[in-house]
């Protein structure tokens, strides 16, 4: 079973990209000795993860009905809790794609119970860089709106992933059991199962695009200065986002602050990613927006229709 944790929090120091997207789920795995024959033990297992789509940041906390055991934030070292005798010898092995927690019992210990691993895990693999409009005043007191020549437009820095796919799971378990006066058997158990879903793994970013009522956006908005040249109008919430749409629509301006607002399409047969670094579509095919084309600007999720 897998279950949703709260988003870790996320931190840099100023100046550097803020980091989105990295999500926290908790891994719940319980095995139990049915229709085995009394006093069968399991002696050794290894729990693997393989993941698709993702790729793991860390693992926090692991805890078995033997013993409890937490990653240091600093490092990969783990600092261990143990019942009053240690029972079992765990071992806990991470990489980008795959995490592996290897048990081996002690003494007369049995394996058999309930395993709960706590890990962070980031959708697709290299960050993506982007720029989000921060706008710190729109309207004036008494519902005024702002002149276009008045509105300060910063670019704020945001690092996430490219959030395309959710991600899906490989778990498989291997075991041994015994049982006094037989011999041991290996076994092995697979089963496979989504992590983050399609929806959870979108970057939490919004932008906005022409679209007729109920139907989707054909055009998106982007800003130039002059100097580094278009790039699209993102919005780290869809209340910014659609504020700026309405005071588009009040003012019907073409410019905010220093920056030419115009409107681009994708190329054809080039779909429109959701997150790219340097995207040529909007270069190539970026034009100054009409006063009229704001009757028609929606906001929504960053790169969907």
């Amino acid at each position: 079973m897998t279950v949703p944790l709260p988003t870790p929090s996320q931190s840099s120091s100023d100046g550097a990209p803020r980091t989105l997207g990295t999500l926290a789920r908790r891994i719940i795995l319980s095995t139990g000795p049915e229709d085995l024959a009394p006093r069968t033990r399991m002696t050794w297992s290894r729990l693997s993860i393989r993941s698709f789509g993702g790729t793991f940041a860390a693992a926090t906390r692991l805890v078995t009905d033997l013993s409890s055991m937490e990653f240091s934030p600093s490092s990969q070292a783990l600092v261990a809790s143990k019942r009053r005798h240690r029972q079992e010898i765990v071992n806990v092995e991470l990489s980008p794609g795959e995490i592996t927690v290897t048990r081996t019992a002690l003494r007369h210990a049995n394996l058999f119970g309930t395993v709960v691993l706590d890990l962070t895990v980031t959708p697709g693999g290299v960050a993506v860089d982007e720029a989000v409009v921060h706008i710190s005043q729109l309207w004036k007191a008494g519902g005024a709106a702002v002149a276009p020549r008045d509105v300060d437009i910063q670019l704020v820095p945001v690092r996430h992933p490219p959030g395309i796919d959710g991600i899906d799971a490989i778990v498989t378990l291997d075991y041994s059991l015994q049982r006094e006066g037989a011999p041991g058997w290996r076994c092995m158990v697979e089963t496979s199962g989504t992590l983050v879903s399609k929806e959870e793994a979108r970057a939490p970013l919004w932008d906005l695009g022409l679209s007729e009522l109920n139907e989707g956006r054909t055009a998106w908005l982007a800003l130039d200065d002059g100097r580094i040249g278009p790039i699209r109008a993102i919005f780290d919430s869809p209340q910014a986002a659609t504020a700026f749409a309405d005071w588009g629509r009040k003012t019907r301006a073409t410019k905010a602050g220093r920056f030419s607002i115009g409107l681009f399409t994708a190329t054809p047969n080039v779909p429109l990613r959701p997150a790219v670094p340097v995207d040529s579509t909007i270069a190539e095919t970026w034009q100054p927006i009409a006063p009229d084309d704001w009757d028609t600007v929606r906001a929504g999720p960053l790169g969907e229709p």
